[in-house]
């Protein structure tokens, strides 16, 4: 039989109608009256399907008739002027919802405004909203991506400010914030820009049950027990990250291991082991990377991440428990956001604080953090 790992998505977002996408708690909320009455944000480390679910969301969104527009940072993350940014988003979001000539339009809004942010808030209000009966869903993704030219702050404005006028008038217009907070300063802003107006939304790991959605593909390449003997084995070995399982998936279907249950979970650890000496978590050590470049040059984020980095070697030493989201330290938060720990319910009932160190293996250990900021510094 034939591999059909070209359906895994190893790199990048899985696109409709490509690839296997995984569906997870997060999708129920898709298309539901009371998901988006509020602000939606997803501040996710890196790899674990941000983009995948927004274009899953959107596709849902536009085939129950409403209008979607994604807006991706990551088109100006180089860019240091306003008007070229702001007058990109109103180009952009004017194409992706057809109302006309996206140029002109951004020419038109930025002249009549001061300030380049309060075109796009008077595009949101007078263009997007006034055009069509239908409801309106603005994507935001790739937030991080402004941390290096600091006018995330101005977007986060304009969305807030547009957001309280559609809201008095009772226009159907709802935005979704996506992105990795590696300074810690995304949700602090929410709580201001978005008082009582916004909720978190979670992507968690897949769940064993969860990753049944790859056995089609698997039962193409092995027997139906040995493919769910690899899910089994694989999911006791990386707990579901979602970049992994596929990257593992395609190379396991790839070279399909034979023989007893015992030399399947031996070439599973095998595949496993592998990737971790390959550096797999390469985007994960370049976002690290980049927060201790930012912070040496503030000291508050250094001290941030000097804090984070002793959390860190605790809790590779033991797990600790938290009962509510809410009891995160700073610290936490950012190793969560860097994709150094992950935050789960435990069977007694509280949420377990620990290291992602059987994904990220020997790149994360303490000491090569500890390098890795000296030789920073």
């Amino acid at each position: 039989m034939q591999s059909r790992s070209p359906q895994f998505q190893t790199l990048g977002a899985v696109r409709p109608g490509r690839g296997i996408y995984v569906e997870r708690a997060a999708d129920a909320l898709i298309g539901r009256p009371d998901t988006y009455q509020r602000v939606r944000y997803m501040l996710c480390p890196t790899q674990v399907g941000k983009t995948s679910y927004i274009n899953r969301a959107m596709t849902s969104l536009r085939s129950q008739g409403a209008r979607c527009a994604l807006l991706n940072c990551l088109d100006s993350q180089f860019e240091d002027n306003p008007e070229q940014v702001f007058g990109g988003f109103i180009a952009s979001l004017a194409d992706e919802l057809e109302l006309g000539d996206g140029t002109q339009l951004a020419i038109r809004y930025l002249s009549r405004s001061k300030e380049s942010q309060d075109a796009l808030r008077d595009f949101l209000v007078h263009e997007v909203a006034t055009h069509g009966t239908s409801p309106v869903y603005i994507f935001v993704d790739e937030l991080n991506a402004f941390l290096t030219n600091s006018l995330w702050p101005k977007l986060l404005a304009a969305l807030a400010e547009a957001r309280r006028e559609l809201r008095t008038s009772a226009k159907q217009t709802f935005f979704h914030l996506a992105g990795i907070d590696l300074q810690g300063k995304f949700e602090p802003a929410f709580h201001s820009l978005f008082p009582n107006d916004f909720e978190p939304l979670e992507l968690t790991d897949f769940s064993r049950s969860e990753t049944d959605a790859f056995l089609p593909v698997l039962s193409l390449v092995h027997s139906d027990s040995v493919a769910r003997h690899i899910l089994d084995r694989l999911h006791e070995q990386i707990s579901g990250h979602p970049a992994w399982t596929q990257k593992l998936l395609k190379d396991l279907c790839d070279d399909p291991p034979k023989g007893t249950k015992g030399q399947i979970r031996s070439a599973v650890d095998k595949a496993v082991a592998t990737l971790r000496s390959d550096g797999f978590s390469g985007p994960v050590l370049s976002h690290l990377e980049n927060y201790i470049r930012v912070g040496l040059k503030d000291p508050s984020v250094c001290k941030t991440l000097s804090t984070a980095l002793s959390v860190y070697v605790q809790l590779h030493r033991a797990p600790t428990a938290v009962r509510s989201r809410h009891e995160l330290s700073q610290e936490v938060r950012l190793l969560t956001n860097l994709g150094l720990v992950r935050v789960e319910p435990s069977p007694e009932g509280v949420l377990l604080c620990q290291v992602r160190n059987e994904i990220v293996g020997e790149k994360f250990s303490p000491d090569h953090i500890k390098q890795l900021t000296a030789a920073a510094s």
